[in-house]
């Protein structure tokens, strides 16, 4: 995220010159910061510091590119209230209408998820997917497993 944001600076400072040998030189200098070498590191980081000074940039400026980039993320669509949401429409939509979560619905549901997506499960939902698949119903509380599975799979 930082050489990001490195190379986000650089961009927004193209009209003041920052010409594509400077940006290749910092390049170099930020993948020097992975050597070995104590004095490779130094020595990279120095540079990187005089790059960035001879462009009018501070790693103060960088990190506040950071963290605005961090502040504007957008949402993540598999978070638990995301995930919440979509249980609630599903289960308003669906799983309300029949009674006592008829094996009908929720076990075609795991089907699927065993038939096509089985390998992307963990060992402990492969297990789960199959201890329910033969039950003839499922608590709440496994429904809810079951639904934070299928939408993690896409099913």
């Amino acid at each position: 995220m930082i050489c990001k944001s490195i190379y986000d600076m650089l961009i927004k400072h193209s009209e003041n010159a920052v010409n594509q040998k400077d940006k290749d030189k910092l390049i170099k200098s930020l993948n020097l910061l992975s050597s070995d070498y104590d004095g490779e590191i130094v020595s990279a980081a120095k540079a990187a510091v005089r790059i960035l000074n001879k462009n009018g940039i501070s790693f103060n400026d960088i990190f506040n590119v950071t963290v605005n980039a961090e502040n504007n993320r957008p949402a993540n669509p598999y978070s638990a209230a995301n995930n919440a949401a979509t249980w609630d429409a599903y289960y308003n939509n669906h799983a309300k209408k029949e009674s006592g979560y008829a094996k009908a619905s929720w076990s075609k549901l795991a089907l699927m998820i065993r038939v096509r997506k089985m390998a992307e499960l963990t060992g402990w939902e492969q297990t789960f997917i199959e201890s329910i698949i033969d039950r003839s119903y499922i608590t709440d509380k496994q429904w809810s497993v079951l639904h934070r599975i299928a939408v993690k799979t896409q099913v």
